[in-house]
């Protein structure tokens, strides 16, 4: 259920593209990151943001 928000109802998109964002900062691209989400849709929400990062 992606309406109701994410962890303490944050918006999982913003939660999304703020983690995504922090990670390409060249203070921490060489650090290997996993991020571990709940459900396919989540997961298609952040494939979503990722892509938007590398257009």
């Amino acid at each position: 259920m992606l309406g109701g928000g994410g962890v303490y109802g944050y918006p999982p998109k913003d939660a999304a593209y703020l983690a995504i964002k922090a990670c390409k900062n060249k203070n921490y691209v060489a650090m290997n990151v996993m991020f571990y989400l709940h459900g396919v849709q989540m997961y298609e929400l952040w494939q979503s943001v990722y892509e938007q990062f590398n257009t």
